[in-house]
């Protein structure tokens, strides 16, 4: 998401900055799971049956829509 003002950029969540090597915004919004096996190792596709615990859980339950809410507060003029 971009707000801008004209050609001026107000704020944006997930731009990618190409001057440092594609780098995405870090006050991006995303959509994932780290998941730990009992050795503190991240759980990759291909071994499931070793899932510990999350460490941290940003995914989408069934049934509800794929978005995020974010808000913008714009001054009268």
């Amino acid at each position: 998401m971009q707000v801008s003002s004209g050609q001026r950029v107000l704020g944006r969540s997930g731009g990618i900055d190409a001057a440092k090597g594609n780098e995405v915004d870090r006050w991006a919004h995303y959509i994932n799971v780290f998941m730990l096996d009992k050795d503190g190792n991240r759980i990759n596709r291909r071994n499931p049956q070793d899932i510990f615990t999350p460490l941290y859980n940003h995914q989408i339950p069934p049934a509800r829509p794929p978005a995020c809410t974010m808000a913008c507060t714009c001054p009268t003029v």
